[in-house]
């Protein structure tokens, strides 16, 4: 019989795909490799793979032919029912974002 880890997909870092989200919004037109994505977040390949992947699945991005992955269109993150993780709003929440600059005018 197979051990649970063989058997069970491994848990998405919930956390990690807030981030990308958040990334992919502030940057309009970032194009990330897996390894580019992994070195941003600060995360293994193989958990920073699972967010992406959930992300592709889910609309959110796509992969070019050359591996990279971006934003799969335009405009605001749609509320996105993802099998398996809280949703989205309630991840975000979790992203520490730098304060609002109140020196531009």
């Amino acid at each position: 019989m197979g051990t649970t880890s063989e058997t069970a997909p491994a848990a998405v870092n919930e956390v990690a795909v807030a981030r990308l989200v958040a990334e992919y919004l502030e940057m309009p037109g970032l194009r990330l490799t897996l390894g580019q994505a992994g070195r941003l977040m600060g995360l293994p390949e193989a958990e920073c793979a699972r967010a992406l992947d959930v992300l592709t699945r889910a609309g959110f991005l796509m992969r070019s032919a050359d591996g990279r992955y971006g934003r799969a269109g335009d405009g605001p993150l749609p509320l996105l029912p993802i099998p398996g993780l809280k949703p989205m709003a309630k991840a975000a929440a979790t992203v520490k974002r730098p304060p609002a600059r109140t020196d531009v005018a």
